[in-house]
């Protein structure tokens, strides 16, 4: 991991290790990720991990009181939250140039400009960080 001592977590990996749908193996990884240094995230992040979280509620996998248990958990890590400083067209064309979302784009520039290895379990999001030389933690 970075000198900096953290790391950036897209919406990927943080709901596949609540839910602990990864493997063992990445789960595992993840866990070490976010206990040993602080985790980063773009201000979308919490939508997306909302949102994946009533998509569970809705689906019947979790209830309300697994998700209150998981954002306690998330309160007790230390998840900052950074603004990525890319203008529209920034996203636009970096996004375009990786053939990603601009959300996902959002994540590998965090991580490029914060000099941060990026956590994703993303495939599209992990070639287009190795192709950027973005290190990956996953």
């Amino acid at each position: 991991m970075s000198s900096q001592g953290g790391v950036v977590l897209d919406a990927s990996a943080a709901v596949t290790w609540a839910l602990r749908d990864a493997d063992p193996e990445d789960e595992a990884r993840i866990d070490a990720l976010v206990s040993t240094g602080f985790v980063l995230v773009p201000e979308l992040w919490h939508a997306e991990v909302a949102n994946a979280f009533r998509s569970a509620l809705r689906n019947g996998r979790v209830d309300e009181s697994f998700v209150i248990g998981v954002c306690e958990q998330f309160e007790q890590l230390d998840v900052r939250t950074d603004v990525v400083g890319a203008p529209v067209q920034r996203l636009a064309l970096k996004a375009h140039e990786h053939g990603l979302t601009a959300y996902d784009t959002a994540y590998l520039l965090l991580a490029q400009d914060r000099g941060l290895p990026l956590a994703t379990l993303d495939r599209g999001l992990a070639k287009a960080a190795a192709g950027a030389r973005v290190e990956l933690a996953l």
